[in-house]
């Protein structure tokens, strides 16, 4: 795995992490307006019993689910990045930290560490190729072992 695509893998599963929130929220606002089976009253129907409330909650359940478990693996991800991350030279630490971790545009990292776009991208280039190197020792290190 390249330093990109781990870094990536962060950001991918911070972009999930948003999508379950969104649905959380869209099954909650449709929740809001279903009324549940009453099955103390009587009621004469000719199509099949459907609980509409049941299934958004289970839905709602199960998405919170799946949403804890990304929630899990994205500390992970983070803290082992974090833990890489901390060997990089300081400047290239940060871009990747704003970049990937805080989850920043290209703009505001490069507003926040006081460089241009161009010269942000060329910083990041740097970073991911001293992060595959630093990922490649790591990995020969402990194949060695």
């Amino acid at each position: 795995m390249t330093g990109r695509d781990y870094m990536e893998t962060i950001r991918r599963v911070k972009r999930e992490i948003r999508l379950l929130m969104e649905q959380i929220e869209r099954d909650s606002v449709i929740a809001q307006g279903v009324t549940a089976i009453r099955y103390d009253v009587d009621r004469v129907q000719t199509s099949p019993v459907s609980d509409r409330m049941g299934d958004i909650v289970a839905r709602i359940t199960e998405t919170t689910e799946l949403l804890y478990d990304r929630i899990s693996l994205l500390q992970g991800l983070e803290e082992d990045a974090r833990r890489l991350l901390v060997n990089l030279k300081p400047e290239h630490e940060r871009v990747l930290v704003y970049r990937y971790i805080d989850d920043m545009g290209w703009t505001q990292v490069s507003e926040k560490i006081g460089y241009n776009e161009k010269y942000i991208f060329t910083l990041r280039d740097s970073a991911l190729n001293e992060l595959d190197m630093l990922i490649n020792n790591t990995i020969s290190c402990a194949s060695s072992d």
